[in-house]
């Protein structure tokens, strides 16, 4: 077997064993998506069916006792896109694209670009945040290693926070380790309606 088949071999079991995300509709809003449920988080992404495209529509549904959930866009924390979102009142959010080489404070990624969507509201148990991520399939780590989302399918990383709720974007904290690993079907979560998310 040859290393490059022995490696796609490793990486399918891996993936194969992780949580796999199903198809989901929000039931508020006419967008459709590819999502995960655990740990009372609802993690969803939608992406165009031009596989050149960048952005990708996602939605995030959390009880309100985390103040803050990162998604990163890779299999960990570190060294990959980390979209960071949580709300600041009852009818606003704080969003950031984020970027971390250890556990240190992390720093903004000014490439991509967060935009809220409508849905995006707070009740007295959960918060859901709608969002388009522009430039966010794509990044360079710290190293100068460029990264990529895989077009069918994506180990994905999951974290969020108790305290430090967040007042501006350059909020600052450290992103924890990750608390939800899951394998994101891209393929499936692509979407001729797409431009209609937003």
């Amino acid at each position: 077997m040859s290393l490059k088949l022995l490696v796609i071999t490793i990486l399918y079991a891996v993936t194969s064993a992780l949580a796999q995300t199903h198809a989901w509709c929000d039931p508020d809003t006419p967008r459709c998506f590819q999502a995960i449920e655990s740990s009372d988080l609802t993690i969803a992404a939608a992406f165009s069916n031009s596989t050149t495209a960048t952005d990708f529509v996602g939605e995030i549904i959390s009880p309100v006792s985390n103040k803050w959930v990162g998604v990163s866009l890779g299999s960990r924390m570190t060294n990959n896109l980390v979209v960071v979102v949580g709300p600041s009142s009852p009818t606003a959010f704080v969003a950031s694209a984020r970027m971390s080489s250890g556990f240190q404070p992390s720093m903004v990624y000014p490439i991509a670009k967060i935009t809220q969507l409508s849905g995006s509201r707070t009740n007295a148990t959960h918060w859901k945040y709608v969002f388009r991520c522009e430039r966010c399939l794509s990044w360079t780590d710290f190293t100068g290693t460029p990264h990529t989302v895989h077009p069918k399918s994506q180990v994905q990383a999951v974290t969020w926070g108790t305290t430090a709720q967040p007042s501006n974007p350059n909020f600052g904290f450290s992103i924890p380790d990750t608390k939800l690993l899951f394998a994101l079907d891209v393929a499936s979560a692509r979407t001729a309606n797409y431009s209609s998310y937003f």
